[in-house]
């Protein structure tokens, strides 16, 4: 791993314990030794990170464990929306395998029915996982729109709220 990988992975490490809502205290110190192993000896690197990714694969967001592409997105909004994703799919997930009678009344997009799948979701997870997805897109384009600044803090602000006139 070249010191530019090195450097990179650092730096999407530190901005994801600076922003994650998880409990990383134990392996922020963990880190911060493999770091300065990686540092000092650029051979012991690719282990820094093996170590890493076996301590991090069960937090929510963690750059180290993303597959495929993050797109533009920096490491601190990249983070806040996979786990927003996560409690969303979870809570999703959570409602909608307390009735199975939901499974018979939600149904899939048209486009995945008529490409041969059942339009009945299989179960809470499987739709959790949808739902979940959309959140994070719609999050992301809120962030490359402009209108969100990527942290926690500042997401409810973007919610507009449209006015209702009723007939009289």
């Amino acid at each position: 791993m070249n010191d530019a990988e090195w450097n990179s992975m650092k730096i999407e490490l530190e901005e994801f314990f600076s922003v994650s809502t998880q409990d990383t205290s134990a392996v922020q110190g963990v880190y911060a030794g493999l770091a300065a192993m990686g540092d000092s000896n650029a051979d012991s690197r690719t282990g820094a990170k093996k170590a890493l990714q076996a301590l991090l694969k069960d937090f929510e967001g963690s750059p180290i464990n993303r597959r495929g592409s993050r797109g533009n997105l920096p490491t601190t909004v990249a983070v806040v929306l996979d786990q927003l994703a996560a409690e969303l799919r979870d809570a999703i997930a959570g409602a909608f395998n307390s009735n199975p009678n939901f499974r018979a009344i939600v149904h899939r997009h048209g486009k995945a029915v008529s490409n041969g799948a059942s339009p009945n979701y299989t179960d809470g997870a499987e739709f959790g996982a949808y739902i979940a997805g959309k959140a994070r897109k719609a999050g992301a384009g809120l962030y490359s729109s402009g209108d969100w600044d990527g942290s926690l803090d500042t997401l409810v602000a973007t919610i507009v709220e449209m006015e209702v006139y009723e007939e009289e």
